[in-house]
């Protein structure tokens, strides 16, 4: 007796590839994404100021991805933060005091922001040994 054979259903189908789709849709662990980050990240020391360009709010994120977005901290244009950390992939790490004293630190997108000077300068090594006091050791 020979078998017929017949195409799958639809439904199969579906459900063969259901394991796929939740794959790609795998949750975002920020946390560990952020301390991978703060390893990996290159540091600006001394840190860089920054002031926010562009249009509408920039939210800080909980680590340098688009799924860790925290809706209740955000700065806008004009405000100033000090960067410490950037990545290949364009996000800044910063802090932002707001005028109460209170500091917020977070990862926001590199490109709404325009660098400015290292604080405390930008001294190059020679300018640096002359403005040191004439009693300092190591002259």
């Amino acid at each position: 007796m020979e078998r017929l054979s017949r195409p799958l259903p639809l439904a199969c189908l579906l459900l063969s590839l259901a394991p796929l789709t939740q794959a790609a849709e795998a949750p975002i662990d920020c946390a560990a994404l952020d301390t991978k980050a703060n390893a990996e990240a290159g540091s600006w020391r001394p840190p860089i100021e920054g002031t926010v360009i562009g249009q509408g709010r920039v939210y800080f994120h909980s680590a340098p991805n688009s799924a860790c977005l925290d809706k209740k901290v955000f700065i806008i244009p004009g405000d100033s933060v000090t960067i410490y950390a950037s990545t290949q992939d364009d996000w800044a790490q910063v802090m932002y005091v707001a005028k109460g004293g209170k500091d917020f630190t977070g990862w926001i997108e590199e490109s709404r922001l325009k660098l400015g000077d290292h604080l405390g300068g930008n001294l190059e090594p020679d300018d640096a040994a002359e403005n040191m006091p004439e009693d300092t050791p190591g002259q």
